[in-house]
């Protein structure tokens, strides 16, 4: 027999968790009616539940979005600027240089945002932390800050230093910016 649908096993996955997510918003009558709709029986609230579980999307994309089972985010002007940095070292994007607007307009955009995205950010925040601190780690362990010359290792300590004192003052600075944008008229809470 062949095959009703041509799916992967991964879609396959996700379209079961949208079932599993989406019958979870219902009352069990209305569960009911939906199992009925969907294996064929003739179920005429059958396209209003489907729009009440899925938040109306008309997409299977924006279904899965809408149901949580896949998550975006969204794009900021940090996504849009070309990287400048090192490319050799271990870090394959290099440093990306914003500018103080850019900056804002990040800053302002992460004030908003829903609690799983917040989250996302945050785990997100500490992969990366701990990738930082495993490459200097051998960038240093490794003796490869021995083979930078003098006037470079110690533009590397000071970069460090810098770095140091930008990660202490960054809940200041960015309280800071808040304020400064509450008065300026460009930031509302």
């Amino acid at each position: 027999m062949k095959p009703r649908f041509q799916f992967t096993q991964q879609m396959s996955n996700r379209y079961m968790r949208c079932y599993k997510t989406a019958a979870g918003r219902l009352a069990n009558t209305e569960r009911y009616l939906l199992d009925a709709g969907l294996s064929g029986e003739p179920v005429s609230e059958l396209p209003t539940l489907v729009d009440k579980v899925t938040d109306g999307a008309e997409t299977p994309r924006q279904m899965e979005i809408n149901l949580g089972v896949i998550s975006t985010r969204k794009r900021t002007t940090h996504d849009r600027v070309k990287p400048l940095g090192f490319t050799g070292a271990g870090n394959p994007d290099g440093a990306l240089a914003l500018t103080p607007m850019d900056k804002l307009a990040n800053d302002l955009a992460a004030l908003n945002l829903p609690p799983d995205e917040l989250e996302r950010r945050r785990h997100q925040a500490e992969q990366d932390a701990a990738c930082l601190l495993k490459q200097l780690g051998t960038f240093i362990d490794q003796g490869y800050v021995h083979l930078l010359r003098l006037q470079e290792r110690e533009l590397f300590a000071d970069s460090l230093a810098a770095y140091a004192r930008k990660v202490s003052d960054a809940d200041v600075q960015s309280v800071r910016a808040t304020m400064d944008g509450i008065v300026n008229g460009t930031t509302t809470l």
